[in-house]
């Protein structure tokens, strides 16, 4: 079969059928009547091989190699051409984000699109100090999407503190990809997405709080409690007597219960937690104290009873602490 036959039944250009066979890759082996080059069957099965592996991403160099000793290093190169696929998909895939990111905008001519990616350009700037500028400065070409990516991204307090403000301003618009980077199986972007979420007081963003409260990490189920607790949800008294019994956030977490407390909704429920928990033989000393100082917070004739009792308790820490806790009431108490 002539080269241009050839080239009609492949698909292959002449140009390209010429290159294999300057490489010795694929060669016409045979000769027409009239002294002509031609491919043979043989020199086809070569070619339909040569191109199968091409599909698979190979160099011509490796295809050669493959072709010369068809039983060396098969594993390793598969595997090393699907890391290369898989790097070349998630470049793809960022550079679709980025397309999208600027079709959002609706640039309606080159000069907005330039205009788009130098906005877009400077939220991803090395210097905190433009980032921030970016931030604030922030108009049509950064929607919300763009925000919570350039939050979950962001170290630098000042400028995470911008975010947050400019998410609270897209308000519910930012709550899917809020919503979609809380489940991120990166702990610190979670963590991050809970401060995101406590400049965003709304039902949804709530919704998304409720949730992390059952996050693996300590640290994001305490930040979830504590805003939620700010928000004055008493169903979330439990979480907030469990923060002050390990010691972490447990001041603020008092404070929140107080508050929770003062407003009679609970209240009973909120010192009951307490007391049960004071009276946990699991409970260290160090969480009886902090419970015991807790129930400074809390109201309620109960509350007065139970510190009486703390007040002589063999652990002399727990005593002094009732104590001075029932002074303060008292005091409190008198100045009403």
């Amino acid at each position: 079969m002539l080269i241009g036959e050839v080239s009609a039944r492949t698909g292959l250009s002449r140009r390209m059928l010429r290159h294999y066979d300057e490489l010795g890759l694929v060669s016409p082996s045979a000769r027409s009547s009239s002294g002509y080059r031609e491919y043979s069957r043989e020199d086809l099965a070569r070619l339909l091989h040569v191109e199968s592996l091409r599909s698979l991403g190979m160099s011509l160099a490796e295809v050669s190699g493959a072709l010369a000793d068809p039983s060396r290093g098969v594993e390793k190169s598969l595997a090393e051409l699907a890391r290369q696929t898989r790097q070349r998909i998630e470049r793809e895939r960022e550079l679709l984000a980025h397309l999208e990111e600027v079709e959002a905008a609706g640039p309606g001519d080159w000069q907005g699109v330039l205009a788009v990616l130098g906005r877009l350009g400077a939220l991803r700037d090395a210097d905190p100090r433009s980032r921030q500028r970016a931030v604030l400065d922030a108009g049509p070409g950064v929607g919300a999407a763009q925000l919570v990516e350039a939050r979950i991204g962001e170290s630098e307090t000042n400028v995470a503190g911008a975010l947050d403000w400019a998410i609270a301003r897209a308000g519910d618009e930012a709550l899917p990809s809020l919503a979609d980077a809380a489940r991120s199986p990166d702990s610190q972007v979670r963590s991050r997405v809970v401060r995101a979420l406590a400049a965003l007081d709304s039902s949804g963003s709530t919704q998304v709080l409720r949730e992390l409260l059952d996050d693996p990490e300590p640290g994001i189920r305490a930040g979830s409690a504590l805003e939620l607790g700010r928000r004055g949800l008493p169903d979330v008294a439990g979480h907030l007597v469990a923060l002050v019994v390990e010691g972490r956030n447990d001041v603020e977490a008092a404070e929140i219960l107080g508050e929770l407390a003062s407003r009679k909704s609970g209240n009973a429920d909120i010192a009951a937690s307490l007391i049960s928990r004071l009276h946990d033989p699991g409970c260290s000393a160090d969480a009886r104290c902090r419970l015991t100082q807790a129930l400074a917070e809390i109201p309620g004739a109960d509350v007065n009873q139970e510190l009486r009792e703390l007040a002589h308790h063999e652990e002399l820490q727990i005593a002094m602490t009732a104590k001075a806790v029932l002074s303060m009431r008292s005091e409190a108490s008198s100045e009403r």
